[in-house]
């Protein structure tokens, strides 16, 4: 947070406290005992308030903000916000309206091992495709860890032809028809992915987030994958090609920011999207299907197509995922 915010909320936390609630009391009477000086001076120290409580209103893009906000000295600032989530990492980026929603799920692996998603993990160690929990590259100083996929070596990790290295949510993840999502998290992209990448399959895949239909077999309807020229598709080949939309644009080596907001549905006219990275919206609200059976389940990391050569690094930090 900037510095500008600190002093705000330590004013606000000082006024709150019983100590400073009776020192005030205290003095207004000794202040009422001067007429109307006294007076004077009690309604001008209510006006500083009144002025101090709207410029920490201003300072906020919406009611949920201050929580997870810092103090001068580095504490978590508490009792401001009704969610226990922490603000996302740094300056992170998003639209003000996000951060009015209710938190219904907290994946930022600063627990510092997989506890988040009930450990939840599919990976194959033995095959070179690893899930593991990084303390040195994070999104930023806020930020205790970051999870780190490694695919690389075998391509056939969990009986099918692929490099895999996922953390899963089947509980506070799982979606159902009708419900709408708003999910927050920031993504760096390992420098290792050269633009455009080698493969010998028309539609290879490398997807880093997606939320997968509940039946075993198939595309999801819904997944963000990295095409080998580099742009980056809100896609989902369970679904026809033509919902797919355009994301971003891969930057290996740089974290990026990014906001998802999701209606999901089997019903074209019902389920809809939109996105922002970095603060931007990159995809205009449209209507697409979400859905293509009665659950959908979350699940973020590295999954790609066999045919892409090298080994390959994904971290995400700060996951939140938030309700209407």
């Amino acid at each position: 947070m900037s510095t500008k915010q600190r002093p705000v909320v330590r004013l606000r936390q000082s006024l709150t406290s019983p100590t400073a609630a009776l020192a005030f009391i205290a003095t207004s009477i000794i202040l009422l005992g001067l007429g109307g000086l006294g007076y004077h001076l009690i309604s001008k120290a209510a006006g500083m308030a009144a002025q101090h409580e709207a410029e920490l209103a201003s300072l906020t893009p919406g009611a949920n903000l201050l929580e997870g906000l810092l103090d001068a000295s580095g504490s978590k600032a508490v009792g401001f916000g009704a969610n226990d989530a922490p603000l996302p990492a740094g300056d992170f980026k998003g639209p003000a309206e996000l951060f009015t929603k209710p938190v219904l799920f907290v994946g930022d692996f600063n627990t510092g091992d997989t506890s988040q998603y009930a450990d939840d993990i599919q990976d194959c160690p033995d095959q070179g495709n690893v899930v593991s929990v990084d303390r040195t590259i994070v999104r930023s100083a806020d930020s205790i860890a970051s999870g780190h996929f490694h695919v690389s070596g075998e391509a056939d990790c969990y009986s099918e032809p692929a490099r895999r290295a996922e953390a899963v949510n089947h509980i506070e993840g799982a979606v159902h028809e009708g419900d709408e999502r708003w999910y927050q998290w920031s993504t760096l992209i390992g420098e290792s992915l050269t633009i455009p990448y080698e493969t010998s399959r028309p539609y290879p895949w490398f997807i880093f987030m997606q939320w997968h239909h509940k039946g075993l077999d198939g595309s999801p309807p819904l997944d963000i994958d990295i095409y080998p020229d580099g742009v980056i598709h809100l896609a989902g080949d369970g679904v026809d090609r033509s919902h797919h939309a355009v994301l971003d644009t891969v930057k290996p080596g740089v974290w990026r920011d990014y906001v998802l907001h999701v209606k999901f549905s089997k019903d074209e006219s019902i389920g809809f999207v939109e996105a922002w990275v970095d603060g931007v919206k990159t995809i205009e609200k449209y209507n697409r299907p979400t859905m293509i059976d009665e659950e959908n389940y979350f699940k973020l990391g590295a999954y790609t197509d066999p045919t892409i050569p090298g080994e390959h690094d994904v971290w995400h930090d700060g996951l939140i995922i938030r309700g209407p």
